[in-house]
Formats: structure tokens, C-alpha cells, sequence
């Protein structure tokens, strides 16, 4: 079984992060967006994006399943892990977008609460995690988060 360490080192195999990431700000993603391998890649216009992991444990405390459930259901917060083919090209004539890409693999992003189809898949080396990958289109992205590291955990409580 391959650990999360090996994985995480393994991530700028998968998407190197922008050149603009700060070393903290990969920290905080390689600690709340742990890798992992979910076997399938998007098609068309589709968007696979990771959404934050929902920790086991709040303090000394564990969360019963049954809030780890609900705010999994919560999580707005997302890493865009893959970007289909046919994503921010016009459908009919297949040319890019004149704008260009909203956003690329490696940035976090916000989308809708219940936004897309989800399943969640094991973090490998843990004892039960699990993370939760949206299927989107490639519109149904909010936004960008450009906040520096410190401030995403605020602005992720403040989301409601």
C-alpha cells in the first residue's frame, strides 16, 4: 500500500503547482488536499475537483460519522485535481473560450455547496479518511481562492 507521504511527494508528478505557490501555501494544500488516486479522468467539459477533507477529529474530540457526513455534504472549499478535453472551448465550433481558462489544475477553487456528482475515495496509510471528488462542469466553478494560506481556513468557517 503506498503511503500519503509518498504520495504527497509524488504530487508534482501529478500537476506541479503554479509557479506563484508559496511553500505554506502548498504545505496547507498538501495537509488538507491529501493525494490520492481515484482511477478515473474526466471527459468533455467535466472537472474533477478535490474538496477539502473533512478531519476525524475536531481538537481531542472525534466527530461521529454522522457530522463528518454532513459537513463532507458542506465542503465549498476545492483543489482542481483535472480538467476535461473539451473544458472552456466554445461546443460548437470547439475553438478556446476568448477569455481562456477560468482556472488550471493545482488552484483551489469555491463551488456551490451541492454542486456536481461526488464520491469519495480512501486516503491510503490512514485509518478510514476519506476524501469527496466533484464532478463538474467547468462553469459550475464560483471562483478562485487567491488568499494567502493563513486566511483560508477563515474564509473556508465563513463559508454558510
Amino acid at each position: 500500500m503506498t503511503s500519503t507521504s509518498e504520495l504527497s511527494a509524488t504530487r508534482s508528478n501529478l500537476f506541479p503547482f503554479p509557479a506563484s505557490t508559496s511553500t505554506k501555501r502548498a504545505a496547507y494544500i498538501d495537509a488538507h488536499f491529501p493525494v490520492v488516486r481515484h482511477g478515473c479522468k474526466p471527459n468533455g467539459a467535466n472537472v474533477f475537483v478535490q474538496l477539502r477533507m473533512v478531519p476525524k477529529k475536531s481538537g481531542m474530540i472525534e466527530l461521529p460519522q454522522q457530522t463528518r457526513d454532513f459537513n463532507e455534504q458542506q465542503t465549498c472549499l476545492g483543489l482542481v485535481l483535472a480538467i476535461g478535453p473539451s473544458a472552456f472551448k466554445d461546443r460548437d465550433s470547439g475553438q478556446p473560450w476568448h477569455e481562456g481558462p477560468w482556472y488550471a489544475v493545482g488552484d483551489l477553487v469555491m463551488v456551490k455547496r451541492h454542486q456536481g456528482r461526488r464520491f469519495a475515495t480512501p486516503v491510503p496509510g490512514t485509518d478510514g479518511e476519506r476524501v469527496v471528488i466533484a464532478v463538474i462542469n467547468e462553469y459550475d466553478v464560483d471562483s478562485t481562492v487567491d488568499a494567502d494560506f493563513e486566511d483560508l481556513d477563515s474564509i473556508y468557517d465563513q463559508i454558510i
